[in-house]
Parts: structure tokens; C-alpha cells; sequence
């Protein structure tokens, strides 16, 4: 807690800025991280951008308007806009304040690291424009309810204001706090009483908190904001501890970054410990390590209206000021290494870091039963693979309508993929991006879901060799039907999905499985999918009478093909094998975001770690350049290859090593991601510093600007192979079919493995001989697991449990363990071959008889049973 009437004091003390100089000192190097004094040059370099710009253009890539504000800012040159086809009241103001909230944040932390004079002049110009303006929320006829724009431009000029305060006149101060009282504070009361959870209503609080913290002690009128700000806050986060609703990882991180932002300042100056709440240190931290994909990669699952890539390194900083997790600090340590938030706000450079790979008996999945989402995986690092699944009871307005939904990520490519955030223009695009269509889902008779929620996870068992969980959707489509979706995961390396339609009706239906990947027909009914590097096999084994074909969606051709199963709703179970399968990556010899640049225009260059490192420059027009330098340690001619980062801001460029010109590239593409790598052939390469040059050349009609992104270099002596092979290939399972099961079986390292499902509610007799009332079981030689049974009776061992369960047996040496999920308190029998040591339950040592039967009352939730011979 700090001294409440010093300035600054939201985010920085006189003593935090001075630690953050020295940092990007050259005469005082930081091991904890080297690139301190490249953020700075960044920042720098951006903030006389906006210092000497006499106007700012933004433009809309769903709008053909472009906005142009001319210096000194005035909200005539924003009042007035026309809506594009297809819209109404669309909203122009969320990007000019997030574009003026940039330049007024930008020039304010290069005065606080220079002292400039030039930097604070433009500031100040700034905020007292921005203090002018009549008004700070866009449709003055829905009131300031639903602007995003209100919080955004009331926390910018907070943040400045607190740490411009010692440079203002007084005149200017009471221009400043009157702005934040009328202008901002005022029309946020609107949200007194509010219990709504949506984006707009969390940001309009963490406002309102940020304003009266930044006045706390100079207007005794703002106590009552900050008060009701705190009421509002505390609500959100314990009711989303057990809330049924979410709006996807996008929607849900930026509403925390505004929360965790305000919480942050408001434990620096009252010393409120509401950011310790374990919503934020223990929910959202674990869906954010959940959901992030395999491969060491900082990629994302983007259900609902989201994206891949997420900058979560500024809402994971403010988190670590008080919770000392240590994955947190690696993800941030490993990800944010380049992030600006890093050289101002990060404190716990020393903190113990620690992957999740890393971490001792930490589960590999997780169901998240409130929001209807599970994470099925097989680890983080490189060769693991995740499923992410979502059957979800939220229907807010970003949710789609694609409950039972899936997208599998392979060492770091998403390989079933969906289409992300909605597209709002009403046409095929639209009808794809929110629609069933464009998801991993269902189709009945043609038709898509026509209800968001009303579906959830209703069953789920995890153990360490054997995952399972059901996700049951009921009346979301035209047709009154349920639909149970059950996605097993086998032995850490493939997994089973099985769909159940119950429905009054034969009914078409249609199960859909989605790639942005390259398709392959393996045979009928299989597919095999390539990514750069990574792949995954799919094939469709029950019923016998299904078909499959690829197909693209009219008007949405760039979200990549489709598989289209299609079944009879009569014939039995729908049962899909899918297998990820890991190639070899090629390890860069350089990544551009650490080569030093030698010459470039005067345009921004970023350095930015997303899914992939990059180097992000900003050029605007033909001809406009940046070269880099890089080393050799041995003269003589290379294979020598270049991958692009691609988005959609981006122009056509050459590139010229050592003064050859070596290829022409388009770096254009609808989405941001790594592009592939190109071949810029066998070419001469100096012991020593070589030079690689990006000059633009033109722009894809379908770009909005000329920039260019560069990734990464490959010098080889050998050339680079496509891929064709992978390490984990094995045969598809073999299927047998009765009336009464389907059978699966797989070799994998010399021992078979086997999958039953169950048609008719027989007694299973597998292989083994074993005998189980289960609706599925899997074994191997030492391992089974029963889904819905209430014994397993095998020659070394016998399991009988009261009710109905789902548990997995690992019989070893002399030991016996027993992983076990109960919906309610019940009674279980174990008889072993042999004698009973000792005997645990959750790891605490229990009395017990010296026989070979064992029984034990078991509480509700998951238990592990560990049997010693």
C-alpha cells in the first residue's frame, strides 16, 4: 500500500519508474532479461511516430469507411459516420478511442522514461483534447450503456493524467478531473446496481474503479464510484466461480485484463485484496494452461467469438504481483519475453518457474463442468497433442451454435479447426462462422443448431491412461432429439468419439470435421490430414453404411475443407478413430525477432512472440525497406529457406540476400499465421555478417496496407524435406461388428490393445476373458477401464461397485491401483489374487483385514485406491 495523495500512484510510484530507466540502461544489463532495452527503443520509436503526426487514419477492415483525425483532436471529424451495408450503429468509436488510448499511453510512458519535453507537450495535447470533447460514448440515443468507448477513453485519460499530474497547470487539473467526473464517472452510474456480466458492463466498472482510485483523496465525490465499483467486482468473480456462461477465452480474458488492471491499482492504494480471489488465481489461470495448445506454443482454443492467438502476458503480469504460481511466471517468462508490459509492470523476474510438463502428478485434462468446456490432452511440450470440447449452457450473444463442438491442436497445429470470431456481414460467411456448419459438430437433415446452451457435460472420468467425458445437447436443432457426443482418450495417443442420437424419427445426420489442413484420402471413410509439420489421422469406422466426402462451403472457401459424415439416425452409434500423429520440425537457424537490423525506412518495427516470434514492420508504400544482418561461421554455398508470418495488413515484397534477389513473396493472408517456409535456393553465403533485405513491391488487392512480417531463416548444407512420414504412425484399428458390440483393435510397441462398446446392454467378455456389465471398456495387458459399469470380474482381480461408475484398473507387479469417479456415496468391493498389505485411499493409509478382499464406503467425486500384494 502506498501513500494515497502522492502521484503517480495507479500503476507506478516515482521509485517503480526509476527501477523501469534503469532497466533500459545499456550500463546496467538485466540477465533476467536482455531485450529491456530493445522494448524501450520500441516504445520510443513508436512515440515519435505519434509525436509527429499531424493526423490519425484508421481503417475498418469490416467497413469501408476510414476515419481521418486531424491534431489538435475534435469530435466533429467522428460524429455523424455512416453505417456499412449490412450494419446498424456500427461501432466506429471502440477503435479511434483504442487508437487514441495507444498514442496518449505511448507518448505519456516515453516522457516518464526520457523526460522529453517534446513527448510530454504531445501528451498533454492530447489529454486535453480528449478532456474537450462533449462527450465519450458514441449513440447518444442508447445512452452510455453499451459504448465501449466510454471506459476505454476514462481509463486513458486516468492513466496519464496520474502520471502527468506533477507537469499540469492547475487550470489543466480542473479541466482533467471535471472530464473524469462528468465525462467519465457520470455517465458510467448508469451501471449502479448492475449485475449483468457482459464485456461491456465489466469494462464500464473497471473504469468507473480506475477513475475514482485516480481522484481518491482529491473529490470526495468519487467514493461512491469506488465503492459500487467494488460491489460490482466482488459479484463478477465469485459468481463466475459457478456461472454457466462463457462468452470464449477472448471475451472472458479482455473483461479480466480491464478487472485485474483496476484490482491492481486499487491493492496499491487501499491495499484490497480482491485480485487474490481464486477465480482469478485458480479458474482462469487453469482454462488459460488448459486451453492453450501443445508444442511450447502460445496459441489458444477459439470457441465461441475468439481467436488462436491471445496477448495474455498483461493480464498474467498484474496477476503475479500476488500470485506466486509457478506457471504462471514460466508462461509469462516464456511468451512475454518481448512484451512491453514486462519492462514496466513485471516485479518477479526471480520467481520460480515451472512448466506444466514439469509439475509432479499435474493432470493432463481438465473438466470445467460450470461452462460446459473439457480439456482432453496428452501434455504442452512438443510431440503431446490436446482436444478442447465444448457442450456449453452459456447462450450470450458471442456463443455459436455449435454445442458438442471439438478442435484437436498437434504439437502446435490446429488441425480440426473452427472458424474463431463471427463474422458479422449477413452472407455465407456469416452463416458459416456462427453458424453449426462451420463447426466440428451435427447437421440433422441439412440443418444446423437453431439454440445457443442448453446442452452441458454430463459424464466425465479422467485417470491417467484413459479420459473420458459426454457432452449431451438437448432440442438445440429444428427436430426434437438428444444428442450425447462421448470422446474417449486412449493411452495418451488417440481418441474415440462416439455419437449417440436419441430422436422419435429416422433422421439424416451429418457430423462434421474441419481443417485448414492439407486432406488425403487414406480409403473409404479415411483421411488423413497434413499440417506443416504434424498430421492426424480420421477414419470413420460404425456404422458400416456411413459415407464421407470432402467439401468446401460457398462464399467461406479461406476456413479450408470439410469431411461430411453421413449416417441414418437408425443404424447404431456413429464411432470416429482419430490418431495425432508427429513429424520432425525443423529448427530455424535464425529467428528474425533477435537479428539486428542494419538499415530500414522510417516506419515502426515491432518484435512480437505470439504462437511464433516474428518481427512486425510497418511500412505503407512501394519501396519502403528493412534489412537485417546475420552470421555464418563458414563460407561456401546453402540451402537456404524463409518463412514469412502472414496476416491481413500485409504487401507483396522481394527478398534479396547478399544483394541476389531471391524470391517474391505475398505475405498476405486473411488470418495471422506462420506461413510456410520458402525455398530462396543453393545461394553463397560469407563467413561472417550477410545482409537479407525486404523491399515492397506491391499489395494483394484484398490487403489494406504494405506491411511486412518476417519470421525465420534456414541455412542448411542439406536441403529441407516435405514432410511424408511421421514417428507415431501404426495401423488403423480393426473393427469387428455384432449386433450386440463393436470391437476396436490396435498393436502399438509389441501388445495389443482393445476398445467395446456396447450395443444392447449385454455382458462384455473381452479378449482377456474379462467380464463387465460396462456400457465401454478398454484393456491392454496390464490396464482396463470401464465407462457406466458396476463390476469388472478378471482372473488376478475383482471389481464390484453399488451403482453404476466409471474406473480404471492398472494391475503391476504387485500392486493394484484403482482410479474411480462416484456420483454418490457407495459401497465397492475389491478381491485381489493374493494377500492385501496395505491399502491407501487419496494417499492416507487405511486400517485393513490380511485377505484377499477389501471393502470400503467411498464418498462422491474421484478417488484413487492403491491395493499393495
Amino acid at each position: 500500500m502506498i501513500n494515497q495523495l502522492t502521484s503517480p500512484r495507479l500503476f507506478f510510484t516515482e521509485a517503480d519508474l526509476n527501477m523501469i530507466r534503469d532497466r533500459v540502461d545499456n550500463t546496467k544489463p538485466h540477465a533476467a532479461n536482455s531485450h529491456y532495452k530493445q522494448i524501450g527503443d520500441h516504445l520510443i520509436q513508436r512515440a515519435n511516430l505519434y509525436k509527429n503526426e499531424q493526423k490519425i487514419t484508421i481503417t475498418y477492415p469490416n467497413a469501408p469507411s476510414i476515419i481521418t483525425m486531424n491534431h489538435p483532436l475534435q469530435i466533429k471529424d467522428i460524429l455523424n459516420l455512416m453505417n456499412p451495408p449490412g450494419y446498424k450503429e456500427y461501432p466506429f468509436w471502440t477503435q479511434v478511442s483504442l487508437q487514441i488510448k495507444s498514442r496518449l499511453e505511448t507518448l505519456t510512458k516515453a516522457f516518464c522514461l526520457t523526460n522529453r519535453k517534446s513527448y510530454k507537450d504531445k501528451a498533454k495535447e492530447l489529454l486535453i483534447a480528449l478532456c474537450k470533447f462533449t462527450r465519450w460514448y458514441e449513440f447518444p440515443d442508447k445512452g452510455a450503456l453499451w459504448s465501449l468507448s466510454l471506459p476505454i477513453f476514462t481509463m486513458a485519460v486516468s492513466y496519464s493524467y496520474d502520471l502527468l499530474y506533477s507537469e499540469l497547470t492547475p487550470d489543466e487539473v480542473e479541466i482533467v478531473e471535471e472530464a473524469l467526473i462528468e465525462k467519465g464517472l457520470q455517465p458510467l452510474k448508469q451501471l449502479f446496481g448492475a449485475v449483468d456480466q457482459h464485456n461491456i458492463f465489466v469494462a464500464g466498472m473497471s473504469a468507473m474503479m480506475i477513475a475514482s482510485l485516480t481522484l481518491h483523496g482529491r473529490r470526495e465525490e468519487t467514493e461512491v464510484f469506488q465503492k459500487e465499483s467494488s460491489r460490482y467486482l466482488a459479484y463478477y468473480l465469485e459468481s463466475k466461480l459457478d456461472r454457466k456462461e462463457s462468452e470464449g477465452l477472448h471475451y472472458d480474458t479482455v473483461a479480466l485484463q480491464h478487472i485485474v488492471s483496476a484490482l491492481y491499482a486499487n491493492y496499491r492504494i487501499t491495499g484490497a485484496s480482491l485480485i487474490q480471489h481464486p477465480y482469478l488465481t485458480q479458474e482462469i489461470l487453469n482454462q488459460i494452461i488448459y486451453f492453450q495448445g501443445c508444442g511450447n506454443r502460445a496459441t489458444f482454443a477459439n470457441f465461441s467469438d475468439s481467436y488462436h492467438n491471445l496477448d495474455l502476458t498483461s493480464l498474467l503480469i498484474f496477476l503475479s504481483e500476488t500470485c506466486d504460481d509457478p506457471i504462471l511466471h514460466d508462461y509469462v517468462q516464456s511468451y512475454g519475453s518481448w512484451s512491453e508490459d514486462l519492462l514496466f509492470h513485471y516485479k518477479k523476474q526471480d520467481s520460480l518457474t515451472v512448466s506444466p510438463d514439469e509439475v509432479l502428478d499435474f493432470p493432463t485434462s481438465k473438466v470445467f463442468q460450470s461452462i460446459g468446456w473439457a480439456s482432453i490432452r496428452s501434455g504442452w511440450k512438443e510431440n503431446t497433442h490436446m482436444l478442447g470440447f465444448t457442450s456449453s449452457p452459456s447462450e450470450r450473444d458471442h456463443n455459436h451454435f455449435d454445442q458438442n463442438n471439438l478442435s484437436i491442436n498437434v504439437s502446435g497445429e490446429w488441425l480440426i479447426t473452427n472458424p474463431g470470431y463471427q463474422d458479422y456481414v449477413p452472407g455465407p460467411r456469416r452463416d458459416f462462422t456462427l453458424g453449426t456448419v462451420g463447426h466440428n459438430a451435427m447437421l440433422v437433415n441439412g440443418k444446423g443448431q437453431i439454440k445457443r446452451g442448453q446442452s452441458s457435460i454430463t459424464e466425465a472420468f479422467i485417470s491417467p491412461f484413459y479420459q473420458y467425458v459426454k457432452g449431451t445437447a438437448i432440442d438445440v436443432y429444428e427436430k426434437h432429439l438428444v444428442w450425447n457426443r462421448k470422446i474417449f482418450h486412449i493411452d495418451q495417443s488417440q481418441y474415440i468419439v462416439i455419437d449417440d442420437v436419441d430422436s422419435g424419427e429416422i433422421l439424416d445426420l451429418s457430423f462434421l470435421f474441419h481443417s485448414l489442413g492439407h486432406w488425403t484420402d487414406q480409403k473409404k471413410n479415411s483421411y488423413r490430414v497434413y499440417g506443416d509439420h504434424h498430421g492426424l489421422d480420421l477414419q470413420i469406422l460404425h456404422p458400416q453404411s456411413a459415407s464421407a466426402e470432402l467439401k468446401t462451403y460457398p462464399g467461406a472457401e479461406a476456413y479450408g475443407k470439410y469431411t461430411d459424415i453421413t449416417v441414418k439416425s437408425n443404424e447404431g452409434p456413429t464411432i470416429t478413430w482419430i490418431r495425432p500423429l508427429y513429424g520432425t520440425v525443423e529448427e530455424p537457424t535464425h529467428s528474425f525477432i533477435h537479428l539486428p537490423v542494419s538499415c530500414q525506412t522510417a516506419r515502426l518495427l515491432e518484435r512480437k512472440t505470439a504462437d511464433f516470434p516474428y518481427a512486425y514492420f510497418h511500412s505503407e508504400k512501394i519501396n519502403e525497406r528493412i534489412e537485417f544482418t546475420f552470421s555464418c561461421e563458414e563460407e561456401g554455398a546453402y540451402f537456404v529457406y524463409y518463412r514469412p508470418y502472414m496476416s491481413a495488413k500485409q504487401g507483396k515484397y522481394e527478398v534479396i540476400v547478399n544483394g541476389r534477389t531471391a524470391a517474391t513473396i505475398d505475405g498476405y493472408h486473411e488470418f495471422d499465421v506462420q506461413g510456410s517456409i520458402h525455398d530462396l535456393g543453393r545461394l553463397y553465403l560469407k563467413k561472417g555478417n550477410n545482409s537479407i533485405l525486404f523491399i515492397v513491391i506491391e499489395k494483394n488487392e484484398a490487403s489494406s496496407n504494405y506491411h511486412m512480417a518476417v519470421s525465420e531463416l534456414f541455412i542448411k548444407k542439406e536441403p529441407i524435406h516435405v514432410v511424408d512420414s511421421f514417428q507415431n504412425h501404426s495401423p488403423q484399428p480393426k473393427v469387428v461388428r455384432t449386433d450386440e458390440y463393436v470391437s476396436l483393435k490396435w498393436q502399438e510397441i509389441l501388445q495389443s490393445h482393445f476398445f467395446f462398446a456396447n450395443l444392447s446392454n449385454c455382458l462384455l467378455t473381452s479378449s482377456s476373458g474379462s467380464v463387465t456389465d460396462a456400457q465401454y471398456l478398454y484393456e491392454d495387458p496390464i490396464r482396463w477401464s470401464c465407462t457406466n459399469g458396476s463390476y469388472l470380474i478378471h482372473r488376478e482381480f475383482w471389481l464390484l461397485s453399488q451403482e453404476q461408475c466409471c474406473f480404471s484398473v492398472e494391475k503391476k507387479n504387485s500392486s493394484v491401483t484403482v482410479w474411480i469417479t462416484s456420483t454418490a456415496q457407495q459401497e465397492l468391493h475389491i478381491v485381489v489374487h493374493g494377500v492385501v498389505q496395505s491399502v491407501t485411499v487419496n494417499e492416507s493409509l487405511i486400517e485393513h483385514t490380511m485377505s484377499s478382499e477389501l471393502s470400503l464406503v467411498i464418498d462422491k467425486g474421484e478417488h484413487k485406491i492403491q491395493v499393495n500384494l
